[in-house]
């Protein structure tokens, strides 16, 4: 069994120390072509640099590896996902921002198709137990309505975590409703590339259900996410790492917000991809929350629908 990784930063090394872990593979590949960051992470994550086949280019790569994780930034997501799709693999893991167009999913999508290959997106909130609970108790509930507020959390990119999230819960495809958003001007820690913005983007779908995202530096940075159904109401914050339940207006319970982290998660992603037993959305599946979140977002740009939404 063949693993390969494409960019060992942040999330690559953690990617990568997961699945050293859980000992599923017998080679695991890293593309960095920034060795000196290699080895600096291997250290990082206290793993050996022995433990990984260390290669500098994708085409150094041999054929038929089992699954691969690219977790680039997004810029070069695409050509680097054609550049995989020739190597004969038979699954691949996406991190988000998947692409930053829709027409580079359409072409990614028929990609898929033609070669046989199962490509997910990393949007772990599916695999929360605290959510996964949430959704059975929804069942099916009316007029869902989720709200998420913090501060300087990353509304551009991050919002595609709770979208994605809401899409779980309700089981419907989400559309953009408004927007009132702004430019956020602090420099971006991926580079200048990249942009950030900060307000409030407005979410439903086909049902009526809803979802509001809010991002103001007036707030404390920690996230907070309350989902309402029925009488029941669920508020989880993601720092103190809490989850009130209340029914009827009352509380009935207090319990920890499980959040599993990549370094953790991985190995399982990995074992259930392998076993067509994946949580995670297909590309086809996320491929709406993209599209419907760069229609609010370049409008704010100054960017066409069809430009590369500059987020990451």
């Amino acid at each position: 069994m063949k693993t390969a990784i494409i960019g060992f930063g942040g999330m690559g090394c953690r990617h990568a120390y997961s699945l050293v872990k859980g000992n599923q593979f017998d080679e695991i590949y890293v593309v960095e072509p920034n060795k000196f960051l290699f080895l600096e992470n291997c250290k990082r994550i206290e793993i050996d640099n022995s433990f990984f086949i260390y290669l500098e280019s994708i085409e150094e790569l041999p054929l038929n590896i089992d699954l691969v994780v690219i977790a680039t930034s997004a810029e070069p997501r695409f050509q680097i996902f054609e550049k995989i799709s020739t190597k004969g693999v038979k699954y691949i893991l996406l991190e988000k921002v998947v692409f930053q167009k829709s027409s580079d999913f359409v072409k990614a999508i028929e990609i898929c198709k033609s070669k046989g290959i199962s490509t997910y997106c990393n949007f772990v909130n599916r695999y929360y137990p605290n959510y996964i609970e949430i959704k059975e108790r929804i069942g099916k509930a009316k007029n869902i309505q989720m709200i998420v507020s913090g501060g300087e959390y990353g509304l551009a990119c991050n919002s595609l975590h709770y979208i994605d999230l809401f899409q779980y819960l309700t089981g419907l495809f989400p559309d953009l409703d408004s927007t009132l958003i702004q430019i956020n001007n602090a420099k971006h820690k991926r580079g200048d590339n990249y942009k950030e913005v900060i307000g409030t983007l407005k979410i439903s779908n086909k049902k009526g259900d809803s979802l509001v995202l809010i991002s103001d530096l007036n707030k404390c940075n920690e996230v907070e996410i309350s989902i309402s159904f029925d009488n029941e109401i669920h508020i989880l914050n993601e720092s103190t790492l809490v989850h009130l339940t209340y029914k009827n207006q009352l509380p009935i319970e207090k319990k920890e917000f499980q959040i599993l982290y990549t370094s953790f998660l991985t190995n399982i992603l990995s074992i259930d991809i392998l076993n067509s037993d994946c949580k995670l959305p297909s590309i086809e599946e996320t491929f709406k929350s993209h599209v419907e979140l760069f229609k609010g977002l370049n409008s704010c740009f100054g960017l066409s629908e069809l430009d590369n939404c500059p987020i990451t």
